[in-house]
C-alpha cells in the first residue's frame, strides 16, 4: 500500500456509471482495497437512505460525507457525527420563491425528503436513489407549521433559466453574500445548503475525526459540487466524463464512470508500489 490512508469518492457519476449502477469491477475493487487495509467512504449530495445499499455491498465502516457535506454519519451506526442545518429564515423566502418558479422541491429534514407532490420529475429523481418521498402539498405551509425539525438542505429539479431566476431573486431578498450557498450537482439539480456545508469542508472535518491529514487524502469526482473536495485533498481526481470545470481542476483524471474509473484510481494511488 502507498502512503495515501483514504480514498474518498462521490457517487452519482463516478462510483456509479451513467445508468447509476455499481460497476462489478469497482465494487470487486473496493472489497479488495478494504481487504488489504485500506480505508474508502462517499461523499455525497445523498441523504442517508440513499447510500444504505451500498454500506452492505461494499462493507462500509468508514464515516460518510452526506448532504453535499451537511452531514457526517457513521455507517455502522446511522450516528449523526456531524451536522449544520439552513437558516430558517432563508428557507422561507427561498420557498416562496420557488412558488412561482417551474421547478419541483426536495425539502430535506431529519434525514426524510419532502416534496409537495411526486411529479415526474421527482418520480425520476426517486428511483435515482431509491428512496421514498412524503407529499405534504404546499411546501411552505409545511415548513411553517409542521416541519419536523432544521432543513438540511432543499434540492431544485428544473432548468438553468429557473435557477438563475431563483438565484438573483434569492440573493436580492437575502442580500450579498447570501447566508447560504448554491451548488449543482447535476444539470437538472440545484441545491442550497447551509454555508458552511460543501464537500471540501466535510472533507476536513472526516479527517479530523479520522486523525488523517487532508494530504493523505484521494479524493474523486466529477460535478461542480465536488470542486473543493478534489481541491482540498491531497490528489484530487476527475473522472474523464466530470464537468469542464472539475477537469481543469484535477490533479489527475480517471477513466470516465463507465470504464471502471474507481478500481483505476485505487490500482494507480494505492497498490502501485506491491
Amino acid at each position: 500500500m502507498t502512503h495515501y490512508r483514504l480514498l474518498v469518492t462521490d457517487v452519482d457519476g463516478t462510483l456509479l456509471d451513467r445508468s447509476h449502477q455499481l460497476p462489478e469491477v469497482n465494487a470487486a475493487a473496493i472489497r479488495d482495497f478494504k481487504a488489504r487495509g485500506g480505508r474508502f467512504t462517499l461523499a455525497t449530495g445523498r441523504i442517508e437512505l440513499a447510500v444504505r445499499s451500498f454500506i452492505g455491498e461494499l462493507g462500509l465502516d468508514t464515516p460518510m460525507i452526506l448532504y453535499n457535506g451537511a452531514r457526517v454519519v457513521d455507517p455502522k451506526t446511522g450516528q449523526c457525527l456531524w451536522q449544520t442545518h439552513l437558516p430558517p429564515a432563508s428557507v422561507e423566502a427561498a420557498l416562496a420563491i420557488l412558488k412561482e418558479l417551474p421547478v419541483a422541491v426536495n425539502l430535506y429534514s431529519e434525514g426524510q425528503l419532502y416534496v409537495e407532490s411526486v411529479t415526474p420529475a421527482v418520480q425520476a429523481h426517486l428511483e435515482k436513489d431509491q428512496v421514498a418521498a412524503n407529499e405534504v402539498g404546499d411546501l411552505l405551509a409545511f415548513f411553517r407549521t409542521r416541519c419536523p425539525g432544521p432543513v438540511t438542505k432543499l434540492l431544485i429539479i428544473g432548468e438553468d433559466p429557473a435557477f438563475r431566476a431563483f438565484a438573483e431573486e434569492l440573493e436580492r431578498r437575502l442580500g450579498s453574500p447570501m447566508p447560504v450557498h448554491l451548488v449543482s450537482s447535476d444539470p437538472i439539480y440545484l441545491e442550497m445548503l447551509p454555508l458552511d456545508a460543501s464537500k471540501g469542508l466535510g472533507l476536513r472535518r472526516l479527517c479530523r475525526l479520522l486523525d488523517i491529514p487532508v494530504e493523505q487524502v484521494v479524493a474523486v469526482g466529477d460535478a461542480p459540487n465536488d470542486l473543493d473536495m478534489i481541491e482540498t485533498a491531497g490528489v484530487g481526481v476527475a473522472v474523464a466524463n466530470a464537468h469542464p470545470d472539475v477537469l481543469a481542476a484535477a490533479d489527475y483524471i480517471a477513466p470516465a464512470c463507465d470504464e471502471g474509473g474507481i478500481a483505476h484510481v485505487i490500482r494507480r494511488f494505492f497498490l502501485a508500489e506491491e
